[in-house]
């Protein structure tokens, strides 16, 4: 079965993230960005210099966005930055 990967559309002024396509398994294909800049409502009309895309690998992160963690891209370095609170201490 055919895996296609996520793709996480972001402004590369601020990082912030515009649409994250989710991965998809089976009979489907993988659009170019340029195809998704024109098939998503929320890039359409977009400057494409504005929109930037990361593609991550199939499974890649998947238990971070399984638990619901925000996240945005670094705009500078095209990396997922993660808003993971940290871990609790438990009083002994």
């Amino acid at each position: 079965m055919k895996q296609i990967p996520r793709k996480i559309y972001y402004d590369k002024g601020t990082g912030t993230v515009l649409l994250d396509t989710g991965e998809s398994v089976g009979s489907v294909f993988e659009e170019t960005v340029e195809q998704g800049l024109e098939s998503y409502s929320v890039l359409i009309g977009r400057a494409p210099e504005t929109v930037g895309c990361v593609r991550l690998e199939y499974g890649q992160y998947s238990e971070y966005f399984a638990q619901g963690y925000a996240y945005r891209v670094n705009a500078e370095t095209d990396n997922v930055e993660w808003e993971i609170p940290p871990v609790e201490e438990s009083e002994n």
